[in-house]
C-alpha cells in the first residue's frame, strides 16, 4: 500500500519498499536507554519515521493500559495501611490515563502553535507516546526498588522525576523546533493549568446540573 506503513519482523519499512533508517524493533531498548542522554536526537530519529495516525492513537492506548497494570502493581506491593485497598481498578486506570494524555496531546499541540512551535500534531503524539514509554521504564524502576531496596525508594523516586522533566522538556521542544527550553516549559505549564481550568468547570458543569436535575 503506498505511502503506508508495513510491519516486518525485523524492520519497519515505508510502503515503497524503501528502509527506514535502520530502525529496527530491537532498536528500541537502545533508543530507550540513549534517550536519557540525548532525548533530542531519539526523538530527531523518531520524527524522521512516518507513523500514522491510527498507529500512534493505538500506541497511546497501549501505552495507557501498560501505565495502569504498572500502578496497580506498585499499589498491590507496596505496604498499605490496614483496610485500605487499591483505590481504582487498572480499568479505570487505563481510562483516566488515556483521558489525561489525550487532552494533554492536543494542549501541548496548540499552545506549542501559539509560543511559536512549528510541531505537527502527530509528532506532538508521537512525543507523548515516547514520554509515556519512558515513564513506564521509570515506574519499573520504581517498582524493582520497593522489593530489593526498599529504604532507597525516596531517591529513586526523585532521580526519576528529574529524567522525566528533562526528557519531556527536551521531547517538547525538539518537536516544537523552540530551541528554548524555556519555551518548552512555558508550553508544559500552560497545558496543565488550561486542562486542571477546564476540568474544574466541567465538574461544576455536571455538578450545577445534577443539583438542577435534584431539585
Amino acid at each position: 500500500m503506498a505511502g503506508g506503513l508495513h510491519l516486518d519482523p525485523d524492520r519497519i519499512t515505508q510502503g515503497d519498499g524503501a528502509s527506514m533508517t535502520e530502525v529496527t524493533f530491537n532498536d528500541l531498548p537502545r533508543m530507550m536507554g540513549r534517550t536519557f542522554s540525548d532525548p533530542a536526537g531519539v526523538m530527531r530519529r523518531l520524527m524522521e519515521r512516518r507513523f500514522d495516525r491510527s498507529t500512534l492513537w493505538s500506541a497511546i492506548v497501549l501505552v495507557s493500559v501498560l501505565s495502569a497494570l504498572s500502578i496497580e502493581l506498585t499499589f498491590r506491593i507496596t505496604p498499605m495501611p490496614s483496610g485500605q485497598v487499591v483505590p481504582a481498578s487498572a480499568m479505570t486506570f487505563a481510562l483516566i490515563i488515556g483521558s489525561f494524555m489525550t487532552m494533554l496531546v492536543f494542549a501541548i499541540y496548540y499552545i506549542g502553535q501559539m509560543l511559536g512551535g512549528a510541531g505537527t500534531f502527530p509528532h506532538v503524539l508521537l512525543s507523548t507516546v515516547w514520554f509515556q514509554m519512558i515513564a513506564i521504564l521509570l515506574q519499573l524502576a520504581q517498582i524493582v526498588t520497593v522489593l530489593v531496596l526498599p529504604g532507597l525508594l525516596g531517591i529513586v523516586t526523585l532521580i526519576a522525576f528529574g529524567f522525566m522533566v528533562y526528557i519531556w522538556l527536551n521531547l517538547i521542544d525538539t518537536v516544537h523546533g523552540f530551541g528554548s527550553l524555556i519555551k518548552a516549559l512555558a508550553t508544559l505549564f500552560i497545558a496543565f493549568i488550561g486542562i486542571a481550568v477546564g476540568l474544574a468547570i466541567l465538574l461544576t458543569l455536571i455538578g450545577a446540573t445534577a443539583g438542577i436535575g435534584a431539585s
